[in-house]
């Protein structure tokens, strides 16, 4: 009869283990939502699983591995799957950086096609530039992509070239930016702010990114986070839900420039 306790017991823990996982650029956010969350409901438990992408974690949902999803699209394009519930988390500036001692200023569409077609390779004051690329697949190329035809075969051609850096996530895009002198390339700021990278953001079009300018929609780049479960997930995965959107979720991550819809849950 003991073995038998202890075997439901140790069932019951691993049900109630909330798995989430998602885009890089939410998954530190997620961590801290967490911690927040075990502090309020100590009997629950959330694990973060890092590394798996947006597209990664939405499989891993659907397989069962996973619980919750973090998906991003690009702008305002919704995020739909059958079979599964679909909640709009928040929206994320998209945003171009440079080394912290980059001598980086303003950057605009054009010099956005001069630097992914290669024909401007370095800085005003002679600095090399070095840009670092992200995956043909990857949001961030989405997003870039989007901006305008002639940015989009920029980007293409860019892919193409011999020796490119090209970095598979956010964080690795952020330490290869962080450490190479003279880089340049695309993040998510919320990512930026809650991980304290030490990068230079940069305005797009005199512009700076944010939730106000997100807003006000004089700052159209951007992604938008849902947050994927399965269509009747159990009250613990609820819970975390109706955490991660309420008041006192929003207060943690309003700090981290990411602009909240209104359906605030009670």
């Amino acid at each position: 009869m003991a073995s038998v306790l202890v075997v439901t017991m140790m069932a019951r823990l691993r049900a109630e283990t909330i798995k989430v996982g998602g885009t890089g650029g939410a998954i530190a956010t997620m961590q801290r939502l967490a911690d927040a969350f075990k502090k309020a409901h100590p009997a629950d438990n959330v694990l973060i699983v890092a590394g798996l992408g947006g597209k990664g974690s939405k499989n891993a949902l659907l397989g069962g591995a996973l619980d919750i999803s973090v998906m991003p699209t690009v702008g305002h394009a919704a995020e739909t799957t059958a079979g599964v519930a679909v909640k709009e988390f928040a929206k994320a500036p998209y945003v171009f950086v440079a080394h912290a001692k980059a001598p980086a200023g303003s950057i605009t569409a054009k010099d956005l096609v001069e630097i992914y077609a290669g024909r401007r390779t370095s800085w005003p004051n002679g600095e090399r530039l070095r840009l670092i690329l992200r995956n043909e697949t990857d949001i961030d190329t989405e997003v870039l992509r989007s901006m305008s035809p002639e940015i989009a075969e920029a980007s293409k051609s860019a892919l193409k070239r011999e020796g490119m850096t090209v970095a598979s996530t956010e964080q690795e895009a952020a330490d290869l930016t962080q450490s190479t002198p003279g880089a340049f390339g695309t993040n998510t700021l919320p990512m930026l702010l809650v991980e304290k990278r030490a990068l230079k953001i940069l305005p797009f079009d005199g512009v700076v990114p944010s939730a106000a300018t997100i807003a006000n929609g004089s700052y159209p780049w951007f992604k938008t986070f849902y947050l994927l479960t399965q269509t009747a997930p159990p009250e613990y995965v609820q819970r975390f839900v109706r955490f991660v959107l309420s008041a006192k979720g929003r207060q943690i991550v309003a700090p981290y420039e990411y602009w909240l819809p209104k359906n605030e849950v009670k």
